[in-house]
């Protein structure tokens, strides 16, 4: 008798227990998307810091569409286009293609292009770190 009340005791105490400890996965499949720049470093001339006088974000939406925003001091500046996840080797690169030129694009040439290294389910890296311009990364946040 003591067995069975010992183990329905343990089932009980087993089927309470919480799995607090699962890391929640992000899908890169699920939108919409928020990417904030959380730091930004400019190579050789600035070190790398946490908070930025500016907020910079990404939105991915699921028609395949995104919007980049900025905010400064002077009003907000934004840019749009159309965005695709390209699996290269064992990396997922986020690449943006931005309708028009303006200064939210940052990369190493004067394409409308911009590339994002998917470091982690919530952590993005890109910018122009090859040719000494800023690097910079996002986390995401939706």
């Amino acid at each position: 008798m003591i067995r069975y009340v010992l183990f329905l005791f343990g089932l009980f105490v087993a089927s309470c227990s919480s799995d607090n400890n699962v890391k929640q996965v992000f899908d890169i499949n699920n939108f919409p998307q928020e990417w904030v720049l959380v730091t930004s470093e400019i190579t050789n001339s600035m070190s790398k810091s946490d908070t930025l006088n500016e907020q910079e974000s990404i939105v991915l939406l699921s028609s395949g569409r995104f919007t980049k925003t900025k905010e400064t001091e002077s009003g907000y500046i934004s840019s749009e286009g159309d965005f695709e996840f390209v699996q290269s080797d064992d990396q997922i690169i986020l690449q943006l293609n931005h309708d028009a030129h303006n200064e939210l694009i940052i990369n190493c040439s004067d394409s409308l292009i911009e590339i994002f290294a998917l470091v982690s389910d919530s952590s993005l890296s890109g910018g122009a770190v090859p040719c000494d311009g800023p690097a910079v990364f996002y986390q995401r946040v939706k």
